[in-house]
């Protein structure tokens, strides 16, 4: 069997070893000493001293005895040792007999895992308090592993069975939100989640049986195999529960089942016969991405019905829940700290942030969605089918649809790269259009103001603000009459538009909804500025015209209204603060101000009032405001026909 071998003293002093990494600082690991040495009781003694990553290392362990180890093969064993914050304690028995067991106790912890992880020089949010004790146990028959691990509020505890190359697992994380809000994801399962299931490993695959993670109702379970080479692995994944929120708290409590077939590669990833329900709706299809020196993309998706307003309505429910801080402050100070603060985040709306032209030849895609029924805030749509193509460099997207009240849409995208810079071309088309969002209110919706919309634009550029600041083209949106939500805006925008709305139209707080005559926006783009032909709005109580222009060179804002009463409706000219409101600003920082130099409009408005002139000084006849409008505008700008663009 061998003579034993009897250390008395061992010492090992001065190593050190560095570590390089391609782009990275050189690492170093420095041993300054390890030492073994006799013991009272008949026992080793080990000491060592050292650096990792310029953190001091110490070590202080006892083994024995002597006698143990000559004559049954065995010992116990302490070690303690620190590296900077982080304090390393175990115990432990190790033995060679097949038919005693090893056990060993260990503990890993500090009082601020920040605190290390900043002085051995890396990178992550992980902080707080640090505890983890592992238990392990071995003999013949196989191994057993406990860890029991806690950070800050987040907790593991996680058995696992090793029987020669079978795994099982068996565990329970709680606070797994409180982690995820340390790593900066947002939205995960407030509830415990247990795991459990088996592994298999064997060269080239690691099998997974029945691995399901549950929270609340909802179950997750997956089988399949993990190659261990370049190989392909493939993963059949199921999904059920009674709401989405278990899974993620950022998404609508719809009870929910899906399952898919994922197959993946280093190079490609496929999800096949992908089936997804919630609530009412539903989403089918498949999925395949290759990645390397050329991209594929191919995405085949279809759905009976898609409800995107349940996914709103849970935004406004937590938007809802927030806290109140008590802090009260007035709507226009409010909107002006907001906006510095985005105008010096954002120069621009539209980033100056390059374009990825020069991967889009590297790029191949194929993507069609068809849904027969589309539920939004706006209108139900009916036979939406967007087809997205990206070939040698040039991605075309065509999305047409129908609306339950006639609407119909036919729309396409170009973009292209050509000479180190991108090339646009928009056409964007919609008729007859009921959005609810217009009125709220009516239940009939042969009430709710028709709205057309046609996009013409064309543009060159390297990133988004070029293209704008490039673009060229025309703009024309016209309503018609119904009945229109006083509140639309404060519903649908920001405090901007709000602000704007309440000063234009004193009605907006006193009446719930008006009648609507008409409304037409029509602007010209040409080298990124666009000027407004005429801006129409028409109600039963007020017209307000506008003029002026949008530069999105520069994405300031010069634009001017000026509201006029109808006759019969009960106005007075005190009802009104001033009739001339000016938006002013950038397109990041808008602000709304009155035209106090009482100077009334130009650039088209003349044209929205009749022809009457606009060079009058603060005094225009507000008795025009009774003429209809609507009958001399919307005649001046019809929309082409579908089939023509």
């Amino acid at each position: 069997e061998g003579a034993p071998v009897i250390l008395e003293h061992v010492r090992i002093s001065n190593i050190a070893v560095t570590k390089r990494l391609r782009g990275k600082p050189d690492q170093q690991f420095h041993l300054d000493e390890l030492a073994i040495q006799p013991a009272g009781a008949d026992q080793l003694a080990l000491t060592g001293t050292g650096k990792i990553l310029d953190l001091p290392l110490e070590l202080r362990g006892q083994f024995g005895t002597r006698r143990q180890l000559v004559e049954a093969g065995e010992s116990e064993f302490t070690l303690s040792g620190s590296l900077g914050a982080l304090r390393l304690d175990a115990t432990g028995h190790l033995t060679t007999s097949d038919r005693k067991e090893n056990r060993i106790e260990a503990v890993v912890s500090s009082d601020d895992l920040a605190t290390f992880i900043k002085a051995a020089g890396l990178s992550s949010p992980l902080s707080g308090p640090l505890k983890v004790k592992a238990d392990v146990t071995a003999n013949a028959s196989g191994q057993s592993i406990k860890v029991d691990g806690n950070l800050g509020e987040f907790n593991t505890v996680m058995t696992a069975g090793v029987q020669q190359q079978q795994v099982n697992i068996d565990g329970n994380l709680n606070g797994v939100d409180k982690l995820g809000a340390m790593l900066g994801v947002a939205g995960l399962p407030v509830e415990p989640v247990a795991i459990k299931g088996t592994l298999t490993v064997s060269e080239p695959a690691v099998t997974l049986k029945d691995i399901v993670a549950t929270t609340g109702t909802a179950r997750v379970s997956v089988n399949g195999a993990l190659a261990t080479d370049d190989g392909n692995s493939s993963l059949k994944i199921n999904a059920k529960g009674d709401s989405l929120a278990e899974l993620m708290t950022t998404l609508p409590p719809l009870a929910f089942d899906a399952s898919a077939d994922l197959l993946f590669s280093p190079r490609e990833v496929k999800a096949d016969l992908l089936q997804l329900h919630f609530g009412g709706s539903d989403l089918s299809g498949s999925v395949d991405v290759v990645t390397g020196d050329h991209n594929l993309i191919e995405a085949r998706l279809a759905s009976m019905t898609l409800d995107v307003t349940e996914f709103k309505r849970n935004e406004e429910e937590q938007d809802s829940a927030q806290p109140d801080s008590g802090q009260k402050t007035t709507a226009p100070e409010a909107t002006k700290k907001t906006k510095k603060a985005s105008s010096a985040e954002n120069k621009y709306v539209f980033s100056d942030e390059p374009l990825p032209l020069d991967q889009l030849p590297q790029t191949e895609m194929d993507i069609t969605l068809n849904v027969d029924k589309l539920i939004s805030i706006a209108t139900t749509f009916n036979q939406l089918k967007v087809v997205g193509a990206l070939h040698n460099g040039e991605l075309k997207a065509d999305v047409d649809f129908t609306t339950q009240t006639g609407g119909r849409s036919a729309s396409k995208v170009v973009f292209k790269t050509s000479g180190g810079q991108g090339e646009l071309q928009a056409r964007l088309n919609a008729r007859d259009l009921r959005l609810k969002i217009m009125s709220a209110g009516p239940e009939n919706t042969k009430d709710i103001p028709v709205t057309d919309l046609t996009i013409d634009m064309k543009s060159t550029g390297n990133s988004p603000h070029a293209l704008a600041a490039n673009s060229n083209g025309k703009v024309l949106i016209t309503m018609g009459p119904g009945l229109m939500d006083n509140n639309l805006l404060k519903n649908i925008s920001g405090d901007i538009l709000s602000q704007l709305l309440t000063a234009l139209n004193p009605f907006v707080k006193q009446k719930r909804q008006s009648r609507f005559d008409c409304g037409v926006v029509a602007l010209n783009v040409e080298g990124g500025k666009s000027t407004i032909d005429t801006l129409l709005i028409q109600d039963e109580n007020v017209m307000i015209v506008a003029g002026g222009n949008i530069d999105l060179n520069t994405e300031k804002l010069n634009i001017e209204f000026n509201t006029k009463p109808r006759t019969g409706v009960g106005l007075s000219a005190d009802m009104f603060v001033t009739p001339f409101v000016a938006l002013r600003g950038t397109l990041a920082s808008p602000s709304v101000g009155l035209n106090k130099s009482g100077t009334l409009l130009t650039l088209g408005a003349a044209v929205a009032t009749g022809g009457l002139s606009m060079a009058l000084q603060g005094g225009m006849d507000r008795v025009t405001g009774a003429t209809d409008q609507c009958s001399v505008i919307l005649p001046k700008y019809p929309h082409p026909p579908l089939a023509d663009n």
